[in-house]
């Protein structure tokens, strides 16, 4: 156009700009820009959101943002489109601290953000973990009922929330699924407990595992393992946890069994340094009722077994087997395990082979790590009956793991109390 002397008006320059903000080129804007600064043509209104398009694309936000200030203060209302190009652009980079400082100043202004820029933002800040995003977002909308996330995302966030212990944020992304009619899952109580075990507060995650067992769902061992690691790690004691437990009991909650075996793995813990934590634990069994008036099960007779097994109290695991009897609790693996490793650990290896003999009878194998520990414990003695246990099939060769699955479960399960002398009832001389 200018070597055909065709003159470059307003409207030309500014479609030149339109232009450049699709596909842009700096140094040819330059060019443009100067032309019009040479005629003193000014930038209109579009021209202006044009020359910003075309910096956001080239990633030069801080450039960018000048000219969008700069629009502020002559009064140019900075468009919708615009505005969100920028935050998709930032998205990208994940320049978030920037991005939640464009929103509250958009939504200062009086403007509105699009369903589908928030949602954006919100999958892009679960992507990049960032916490503050997510709370502004969820606080701002979500909770307002403004924005409806998919399941999977408000997933993410709960995980996120769960590495941060934002307890606040997770009860209320729980609070959005159950209102949008999502079942809520175990996994998901797991986690709002996690929540308050990383904010240091024992009492309420042990009150969400409640909330979880009057939902229906069962709590298990790694439903409380959060809590245990905290507990060891901050050096709670079992009886803190115990009053913790008597306290909701009074405020009408439920007790989970696999709570109350917390207070046992944490007076097993203890019992590493002081022998008579044991008695304790043992007192605190006696206890339990007040809390859990139902039938235990065998999962809780292993703890108080595998916390004998600490200081080789013999009197007191043969005190918990004849509890579990007269509870009539049948015995699984886990519980033969314990006792062969306790007969081991007292050097009673005829006792320990006569407990192998009963387990497999009941149809029961030995998982692998308890084959290991009593191969190793076996090998540090030269007894006739230890080397003979050690040689024992079951001990020597290992059971493949399907196989260990199918037979624990246990098909064939004798009465706890029979007449052998030598079953998980036998009294402690047996097991001296």
């Amino acid at each position: 156009m200018g070597q055909n002397d065709i003159p470059l008006d307003s409207g030309a320059l500014h479609a030149a700009l339109q232009a450049l903000a699709v596909h842009p080129d700096y140094m040819l804007r330059q060019d443009v820009l100067r032309a019009m600064r040479d005629r003193w043509l000014p930038l209109s209104t579009d021209g202006w959101h044009y020359v910003v398009a075309g910096l956001i694309r080239e990633h030069q936000f801080e450039l960018a943002l000048d000219h969008i200030a700069n629009m502020e203060r002559k009064d140019i209302v900075v468009k919708g489109w615009l505005h969100s190009l920028l935050v998709y652009y930032l998205c990208e980079c994940r320049e978030f601290g920037q991005i939640l400082e464009l929103l509250r100043t958009r939504l200062e202004q009086g403007y509105s953000v699009t369903q589908e820029l928030w949602m954006h933002i919100l999958s892009s800040a679960t992507a990049a973990r960032h916490l503050r995003t997510i709370r502004f977002i969820w606080k701002r909308v979500v909770d307002l009922g403004s924005l409806h996330p998919e399941p999977h995302l408000c997933n993410r966030a709960l995980e996120i929330a769960t590495e941060s212990g934002d307890t606040k944020l997770g009860r209320s992304i729980l609070l959005f699924l159950s209102n949008s009619g999502v079942p809520l899952e175990p996994w998901h109580y797991e986690k709002l407990c996690h929540m308050h075990v990383v904010s240091n507060n024992v009492y309420a995650s042990l009150k969400v595992l409640c909330e979880m067992d009057k939902a229906g769902h069962t709590v298990q061992s790694r439903s409380v393992a959060p809590i245990f690691k905290h507990c060891i790690a901050r050096k709670i004691r079992p009886r803190e946890v115990w009053t913790h437990l008597k306290d909701l009991k009074s405020k009408g909650q439920p007790i989970p069994l696999a709570c109350a075996r917390v207070v046992i793995d944490l007076y097993r813990e203890d019992a590493w340094s002081d022998p008579f934590e044991v008695d304790d634990g043992i007192a605190f069994y006696k206890e339990l009722y007040t809390l859990y008036p139902r039938k235990l099960d065998a999962a809780t007779f292993n703890a108080l077994i595998r916390m004998c097994r600490v200081t080789k109290d013999a009197d007191s695991a043969m005190f918990v087997l004849h509890e579990m009897a007269g509870s009539q609790v049948m015995p699984d693996a886990v519980t033969f395990g314990h006792l062969i490793m306790l007969c081991v650990e007292c050097e009673n290896f005829e006792s320990a082979g006569l407990y192998l003999d009963d387990l497999l009878e009941r149809g029961l194998h030995l998982d692998q790590a308890a084959r290991d520990e009593i191969r190793e414990l076996c090998n540090l003695s030269t007894n006739e009956s230890a080397v003979k246990l050690r040689e024992h099939p079951e001990i020597k060769e290992d059971v493949p793991e399907e196989k260990v699955a199918t037979l624990a479960t246990g098909r064939h399960t004798p009465p706890l109390v029979e007449e052998t002398g030598h079953g998980p009832h036998a009294g402690p001389k047996d097991m001296r």
